[in-house]
């Protein structure tokens, strides 16, 4: 009966609905140290590169470069991905960070239709007057498809809003982004703000 199982197991996991479940296990975003991206838009060049490990806020993460900017990402116990955000109030020429923690970036595995939501939100005192900050993050993966150059690759919409509170004044803003990832090779194509990047080379 257990051989049964097992082989039963195997069945699913090999010859499942175009085998979704090695599909969503890959490695979408990698965190090699030197591994690196060269993406295009319109004359527009952004260059992402892997630094190495880090320590930021007592957690072990890993440290891109993009264009000389630094970001950093951290994997969690369920292997999905955060990022570390930091939301600042200036007052008088001075910045007071209001809100400096970890956040949700990708929910790993991929499953299409799946969505994921995380949220911050704290609260400084500056000049005897409350500054309250919240970020927002909600994602959806929207999409598969098997490219011809690329392989398995996941489609991901997500929403990022962004505000900071104060007794006269509310800062606000909203960041839309999808992306594309393929497996072993992470991030192939994204829609920001500033248009739309495609990769053109990667290495390590």
């Amino acid at each position: 009966m257990k051989y049964k199982i097992i082989l039963f197991l195997l069945f699913i996991i090999y010859c499942g609905d175009n085998h979704i479940i090695q599909r969503s296990a890959g490695n979408y975003f990698p965190m090699k140290e030197n591994m690196w991206w060269k993406y295009v838009s319109d004359g527009d060049t952004i260059f992402t590169l892997v630094e190495g490990l880090d320590t930021l806020l007592g957690q072990k993460c890993c440290l891109f470069s993009q264009n000389g900017v630094a970001n950093y990402y951290t994997i969690t116990n369920r292997g999905s991905i955060n990022k570390y955000v930091r939301l600042i109030y200036n007052y008088g020429g001075d910045d007071y960070t209001v809100i400096e923690s970890f956040v949700l970036y990708l929910e790993l595995p991929f499953i299409t239709g799946n969505t994921f939501q995380d949220s911050l939100c704290d609260s400084i005192l500056v000049a005897n007057q409350w500054i309250v900050g919240s970020y927002r993050v909600e994602g959806t993966v929207s999409g598969y498809q098997v490219d011809s150059i690329y392989g398995d690759v996941y489609r991901v919409d997500s929403k990022v809003v962004e505000y900071i509170n104060s007794p006269d004044t509310t800062i606000s803003d909203t960041t839309f982004f999808t992306a594309y990832y393929a497996n072993n090779i992470g991030l192939i194509k994204f829609t920001d703000r500033n248009g739309e990047y495609s990769l053109i080379e990667y290495g390590e």
